[in-house]
């Protein structure tokens, strides 16, 4: 990991209310809706990956959500997910694992600016 960033949680994601361009906001707002739609998305946690120095909360294209999912249906809504998830700029990483002594999907929803290599570790 570079010196000079680190890996916070965050509560910033899809955080709309104070946007005027209406471009950004819609993306926000389809950015926010991705985490009520999919019910395979219910055991996440939103985090930052921004400069330690950086005061306030974490911009939007700093953040990442990393969700275990025990009852993601491997082939359900996968491609509609994805496709959602591309359309609105955002990227997508799944691996299988084990959390909390069972199988599950490690989800990690991430936007471009963050390095993939390190939220895997995290």
């Amino acid at each position: 990991m570079n010196d000079d960033m680190v890996i916070k949680e965050t509560n910033i994601w899809g955080d709309y209310h104070n946007i005027r361009n209406v471009n950004k906001r819609v993306r926000l707002i389809k950015k926010k809706e991705i985490l009520q739609k999919y019910p395979f998305i219910d055991h996440y946690k939103i985090y930052a990956y921004k400069p330690k120095n950086q005061r306030g909360p974490a911009k939007e294209e700093q953040t990442f959500i990393i969700n275990y999912a025990y009852n993601y249906d491997i082939f359900a809504d996968e491609e509609k997910f994805i496709s959602d998830v591309n359309e609105i700029g955002l990227s997508f990483f799944k691996e299988k694992c084990i959390y909390n002594d069972k199988d599950a999907y490690k989800i990690i929803i991430y936007e471009p600016l963050c390095p993939i290599d390190l939220i895997k570790l995290k």
